[in-house]
């Protein structure tokens, strides 16, 4: 039995980040980079949340503990838990799974477990279709917990050194979906992978390749192909994505009311900008400036602002109204991206 047709919505949020924070200024410091003008600017990043003695198992069980509150919802009534944090948290071999960790602390007893991962802050969408579609092809599934925990690899907060695109912070987010929502009913998620693309982000000691080395801190870098990133077609896939989940609706650009983006840079704001009219200021800019890029966390803190009463961290306008058509989208740095459309 299905309930294909039935309301589906995200009915609950909620994102846990480090105590502790590092500006910008001590980030480039402690990794030996230079900080230009230039540089500050395009990223528009101010700090970013740096773990201590917090671990992504421990924010990420904050972050799914208080969403599941919010939501009033019981760890034993979790039917399925879905991973969506980019890379692995505490061992980077394939046997440890951070789900089936958060299973357990949780006490979800009753859930299975996937995840997700390398999409950038894209596994969002890919786990909201795949969480909302098992909700609707499963009668005997009603709640599904989606959850990323990310922590930069040590001195790896700035990527590209040579040219900095973005700067990492350390968080957690979790999101609640359920059947019969009655507000952020998921009215359709859209998603592209572009294979030749692969490798735009990349290890260049890959896992556990250069164990052996003397000196490995270059070959654990985070890189990004800032060359065939710069080809990839990002504004023209996510104006088609948007063109698609809208047309299925019936709805057009301008019926949208709020945009929710990754928080990446301000470069890359500037694509969002030009390609779908965001506002001056608009509410990611406060949370890009205290937060920094945290993979798909940076849309749970932006989606939270969005749908809020304004958000925590300002630069909203009030938060958004009943009924208000609201479009999630990420370009996946150039080879996984997504659009989803919720109505307020």
């Amino acid at each position: 039995m299905t309930r294909e047709g039935a309301p589906v919505g995200v009915v609950a949020t909620a994102c846990a980040f480090p105590a502790a924070t590092r500006t910008i200024d001590e980030v480039f410091e402690d990794e030996h980079v230079e900080l230009s003008d230039r540089v500050r600017e395009r990223l528009g990043i101010a700090a970013v949340h740096a773990g201590g003695d917090e671990s992504g198992a421990d924010l990420a069980l904050a972050a799914a503990t208080r969403a599941l509150a919010a939501a009033d919802v019981g760890a034993k009534a979790l039917d399925v838990i879905i991973d969506y944090t980019f890379l692995p948290q505490e061992f980077l071999v394939p046997v440890w799974n951070l789900g089936n960790k958060l299973q357990h602390e949780l006490g979800a007893t009753s859930a299975f477990t996937l995840g997700f991962s390398g999409g950038g802050a894209s596994n969002f969408h890919v786990a909201l279709r795949v969480g909302t579609d098992l909700i609707r092809a499963n009668a005997d599934v009603r709640t599904v917990l989606l959850f990323g925990a990310d922590m930069a690899i040590p001195a790896n907060r700035v990527i590209n050194r040579d040219d900095p695109v973005t700067v990492l912070g350390d968080g957690a987010s979790a999101a609640v979906l359920a059947a019969g929502a009655e507000a952020n009913v998921i009215l359709g998620t859209e998603i592209v992978s572009d294979g030749a693309n692969h490798d735009v982000c990349y290890i260049p000691g890959g896992a556990l390749a250069q164990l052996d080395d003397d000196d490995q801190t270059d070959r654990y870098r985070l890189q990004i192909d800032v060359a065939k990133l710069g080809v990839a077609p990002m504004a023209e896939t996510l104006g088609a994505l948007a063109g698609r989940v809208l047309e299925a609706v019936g709805a057009g650009l301008d019926d949208v009311g709020r945009f929710v983006v990754p928080n990446v840079s301000a470069a890359d704001h500037g694509v969002y900008r030009s390609l779908w009219d965001l506002p001056e200021p608009w509410v990611g800019d406060a949370n890009r400036a205290g937060h920094g890029h945290v993979q798909a966390t940076d849309l749970v803190l932006n989606l939270e602002a969005t749908l809020g009463d304004g958000g925590r961290d300002g630069g909203c306008d009030g938060g958004c109204d009943e009924g208000e058509l609201v479009l999630v989208g990420s370009h996946g740095m150039g080879f996984t991206a997504g659009v989803a459309l919720l109505r307020h």
